[in-house]
């Protein structure tokens, strides 16, 4: 029974995550999100049934339309995948709960916001505001008292990178966001959360910065929500806590 419940809930993260793709895709473009049919991003035509099943499509398909034979993005496929994972991992981390309900729920704003950053280097309010909701809903629900100062430091940080550059290190969204994930984590969490995804955001960016230099900064070439996910996940699914015993 146990395994039936993580086949069923990996399978709806898995529809989730598409359904995720396509908010992020849509969202700010002038196309309904709930309503009208997915089209090929190059020849759009409208996608069969068949063509629009998580996961089993593209490898069917070997990542190609069916029509015009155009490659399909791997966000497509990268988003199912991940979140399904992601949806497992939270059913282990909370058994059937509210708790479990709310962290899905994150997790899909969270997939659509770090997709939409790595298309257009932004954070939309519409997804993050939801997302500080839930997060606060889930600092209440554990009785973390520390969680929403936490959140508040770190989050004052990233603010304060942003407003001393100008806008040009780091954009104010990525507060809002590690200020919605500190809070989803809490105490100590997020701050290991916190270390691991500047670490991983400083290096690759750097790396990023100094291969492609000319004319490009990290805030409008370089999202970091991707890098805040990852880190803030990792330590939150793996409960890592990197803060020595003294500091409780």
């Amino acid at each position: 029974m146990i395994f039936t419940y993580y086949i069923l809930i990996i399978s709806l993260g898995a529809i989730v995550g598409s359904f995720a793709n396509v908010v992020a895709h849509r969202l700010n473009s002038g196309r309904t999100i709930l309503t009208g049919r997915s089209r090929c991003d190059s020849c759009a035509e409208e996608l069969s049934p068949v063509m629009l099943v998580p996961v089993f499509s593209f490898v069917l398909l070997r990542g190609r339309c069916a029509m015009c034979g155009s490659k399909i993005g791997t966000s497509h496929v990268l988003a199912e995948v991940v979140l399904g994972a992601f949806f497992g991992a939270a059913l282990y981390l909370h058994g059937i709960s509210f708790a479990l309900l709310l962290s899905l729920i994150f997790l899909t704003l969270l997939t659509s916001i770090v997709i939409y950053d790595l298309r257009h280097t932004i954070i939309p309010n519409l997804l993050v505001y939801p997302l500080i909701l839930i997060g606060g809903l889930m600092a209440y629900m554990s009785g973390d008292l520390y969680a929403a100062i936490v959140a508040a430091c770190t989050a004052a940080f990233f603010a304060a990178i942003w407003l001393f550059s100008g806008g040009r290190a780091m954009g104010f969204g990525d507060a809002k966001l590690v200020f919605a994930l500190a809070l989803f984590v809490g105490y100590p969490i997020a701050i290991t959360g916190f270390m691991l995804s500047f670490w991983i955001g400083a290096v690759i960016s750097v790396a990023l910065l100094v291969f492609y230099r000319k004319g490009r900064t990290m805030s409008n070439e370089v999202p970091f929500a991707p890098y805040l996910a990852l880190g803030f996940l990792c330590a939150y699914f793996l409960q890592l806590n990197l803060l020595p015993s003294v500091f409780f």
